[in-house]
């Protein structure tokens, strides 16, 4: 871009800023405006941008004069020396207002907004054709309220849930969520939950995670259907277990459960899980390491991967269940569900006796580094964030 000023002058009454400032810039070039305080280098940049006019003056981009141009129609951008964003509006709201402004399309403005997002947080804006719509780093030192809240999706009498930073604590980059043994037995924090904050249709989840492998512990990431987006005329609600771990200490499982539709956002369980065979690490897997865990969902199959491999797909055109016709629970907008969980005496899950947890167990700890959400924002721009 090649950029000239000619004879600018501004006067503010009788103090005058700039007086018959000409400067030109060629093209691809690094340019510093150096002065001391005061002599006019701030109203120099804002009368580029537009948002000042001069008193007298041209300025002219690339041979076009620009100077009656209102600052939305100049393709210059200013980033300004004090904070100066809308606190009454969301980061994307923020960082999509410019382009609102040059009335630029929905689908135009998603996709750019996004991109610059990951590109300020140096994550991986595009994973095959899919990019980033939504992500939680863990990287400050608190759950973020605006992606997380909790939810007890889980009562067991052996077990005081809690909240407090003993059983749940951002630190060094990761959420971190333990389970403590007490004198009355056990503290676990209730569920984490997206159904205040965010759900989703379709795309592509990863989470990457040090996931408690042991004898007792019940890890596990849950998506169940938003009460908020589910259609009444549907009928089906749905859970998709993309993963959980039952007191093993080398195998995973994903699971499908249907739900028949009650009254208003409330849903009774109709019929068994939709088993699988699960994912069992080779030997000599180093469980105590950070492993990722996938989850890639279309209108057609759902598809779970651990560290890059997929081990089961779900056909959503198959009927599983006779007595429960019917797939649309598994194409509606679904939330996330995490749980560090522990199977004891008194566990609702009698049907997995022998897995209860022991004195002479370690209590499990549930590490994740990062959760992010890919969309095809074209075909699947249904993230929805409240």
């Amino acid at each position: 871009m090649k950029l000239q000023l000619n004879n600018i002058t501004k006067k503010y009454g009788s103090v005058t800023a700039l007086s018959d400032f000409s400067f030109q810039t060629e093209d691809k070039r690094f340019v510093a405006v150096v002065g001391p305080s005061g002599c006019g280098k701030t109203t120099l940049l804002r009368i580029i941008a537009g948002l000042t006019k001069p008193t007298s003056g041209s300025i002219t981009v690339d041979g076009k004069e620009i100077t009656q141009l209102p600052c939305a129609k100049r393709n210059v951008a200013m980033v300004f020396q004090n904070y100066a964003l809308s606190p009454y509006q969301t980061v994307f709201e923020n960082i999509a207002f410019p382009l609102k402004m040059k009335k630029a399309g929905k689908n135009e403005i998603r996709e750019n907004t996004l991109k610059e997002k990951a590109l300020e947080s140096g994550i991986a804006y595009n994973k095959d054709n899919r990019v980033l719509v939504w992500h939680e780093e863990f990287d400050g030192d608190a759950l973020d309220s605006s992606s997380f809240g909790f939810e007890r999706s889980m009562d067991n009498s052996d077990i005081a849930y809690s909240n407090d930073a003993q059983n749940v604590k951002v630190c060094n980059g990761n959420l971190v969520l333990k389970a403590n043994r007490t004198e009355n037995g056990y503290t676990t924090a209730e569920g984490l939950s997206t159904k205040k904050t965010m759900a989703f249709k379709y795309g592509y989840l990863e989470m990457r995670a040090r996931v408690p492998y042991s004898h007792g512990a019940w890890p596990s990431l849950w998506a169940k259907s938003s009460p908020t987006h589910h259609e009444e005329n549907v009928g089906w609600g749905a859970e998709v277990d993309i993963f959980e771990v039952f007191s093993s200490t080398n195998k995973l499982y994903p699971n499908l459960h249907k739900y028949g539709h009650n009254q208003g956002p409330h849903y009774d369980i109709q019929s068994t899980a939709l088993k699988s065979n699960g994912y069992t690490f080779a030997d000599g897997a180093d469980l105590n390491d950070y492993h990722i865990y996938g989850f890639e969902w279309t209108k057609d199959y759902m598809k779970f991967y651990v560290d890059g491999v997929c081990y089961q797909t779900y056909d959503l055109n198959a009927d599983y269940a006779a007595d429960l016709p019917g797939m649309d629970g598994y194409r509606e907008y679904i939330y996330l569900l995490i749980n560090n969980e522990l199977f004891t005496q008194n566990s609702d899950w009698k049907a997995y006796a022998g897995c209860e947890i022991t004195d002479s167990d370690p209590m499990p700890e549930y590490s994740i580094d990062y959760i992010r959400l890919y969309q095809d924002i074209q075909n699947e721009s249904v993230l929805t964030v409240k």
